[in-house]
């Protein structure tokens, strides 16, 4: 049966591969010679800044190399989109270590 905890798992699951996507889509176009979607960067950092702590604290003025998205380069931008698909990979990976480590221990327990 499937309990709230799961549900909200694979909901956040789904939304951090979503952002993900969307990121790695920017990059990948930008790699391909294509124009940055400044606007769609915007929402992408607006979005990712109301959910996360850490996120918001690299695009506020407290980190030195801020800057508008207006002002910023094609490759500040990109280094920014970088630095957040590293830390929401990297969240990822330690979010479901956790969950495999706590379900062995669960397992072991019943």
């Amino acid at each position: 049966m499937a309990t709230f905890e799961n549900t909200n798992k694979t909901l956040h699951i789904a939304d951090a591969t979503r952002e993900i996507a969307e990121i790695q889509k920017i990059i990948n176009d930008y790699k391909q010679g294509r124009g940055i979607d400044r606007e769609k960067v915007a929402e992408i950092i607006k979005r990712l800044n109301s959910k996360d702590v850490t996120i918001a604290l690299f695009n506020s003025k407290l980190n030195p190399s801020w800057t508008l998205i207006a002002d910023a380069t094609d490759e500040q931008i990109i280094g920014n989109l970088n630095l957040t698909l590293l830390y929401l990979s990297g969240k990822m990976t330690v979010e479901g270590i956790c969950d495999i480590v706590k379900g062995d221990k669960n397992h072991t327990n019943t």
